[in-house]
C-alpha cells in the first residue's frame, strides 16, 4: 500500500492554490503530519482503518475536518485522497455535483460528520482500476 507524504500533501496543496486561487499557508503543520500517519495507525495490532477505502476515507475527513492550511482544506482533501487511491489501484469516479456537498458537510463543524460516512460515500463513487 502506497500513501502520502507530507511533504507530497502540502506540494498538492501548493498546486491547488497555484492553479485555482486562494490564500497559501499552512495553519496547522503537525496535523498534516496527523492526517499523513493517522490512516496507517494500529493499536494492539489492529488497524485502526482497516481497507484501502477507510484509510482515503480517513484521510478526507482528517484533512478536511481539521483544516490545516489557510485556504483550500476541501479541494486538497479530495484531491489526495484521489491520488490515495489511485496509487493503490482505483479511481474516484465522482462528479462535482457528487463532492461539493460531502467536502461541505465534513467542513461543516456545526454538523454531524463520521469517517464511516466519508468511507461509504467513496464506496459509492469508486472503480478499480
Amino acid at each position: 500500500m502506497e500513501f502520502l507524504k507530507v511533504s507530497e500533501i502540502v506540494q498538492i496543496h501548493d498546486d491547488i492554490i497555484a492553479e485555482f486561487g486562494g490564500e497559501t499557508g499552512i495553519i496547522f503543520k503537525g496535523q498534516i503530519e496527523w492526517c499523513a500517519e493517522l490512516p496507517q495507525m494500529s493499536v494492539y495490532g489492529n488497524e485502526l482503518f482497516p481497507t484501502i477505502l477507510d484509510k482515503a476515507g480517513c484521510l478526507m475527513y482528517c484533512i478536511i475536518r481539521s483544516h490545516p492550511f489557510v485556504d483550500g482544506n476541501k479541494r486538497t482533501g479530495l484531491l489526495i485522497t484521489s491520488i490515495f487511491l489511485s496509487r493503490n489501484g482505483y479511481v474516484l469516479t465522482s462528479s462535482k455535483d457528487d463532492e461539493v456537498p460531502l467536502t461541505l458537510r465534513i467542513a461543516d463543524l456545526n454538523i454531524s460528520c463520521e469517517v464511516i460516512e466519508v468511507v461509504e460515500w467513496i464506496r459509492n463513487h469508486v472503480e478499480l482500476q
